[in-house]
């Protein structure tokens, strides 16, 4: 997988929100360049941060992806 940065990864968690039922969970895999929203989202949310250099925000579970042995 090879990331590029800007996607704003605030929309997707934002148009989450206004789903019926609203999920309970939010899974992000991203590079960690994105904007992230300054609060949390009413929902659990755990970022599968690809590689390194990407950041993630406090309020959310962090997983960090080891890519080294990705083909």
């Amino acid at each position: 997988m090879k990331g590029g940065g800007g996607t704003d990864m605030g929309k997707g968690l934002e148009a989450a929100t206004r789903l019926r039922p609203r999920p309970d969970v939010a899974i992000v895999l991203t590079d960690g360049y994105t904007p992230w929203p300054e609060v949390a989202p009413p929902m659990y949310t755990i970022v599968g941060l690809m590689g390194s250099g990407g950041t993630s925000p406090a309020w959310a579970k962090t997983v960090q992806v080891d890519l080294t042995n990705g083909k």
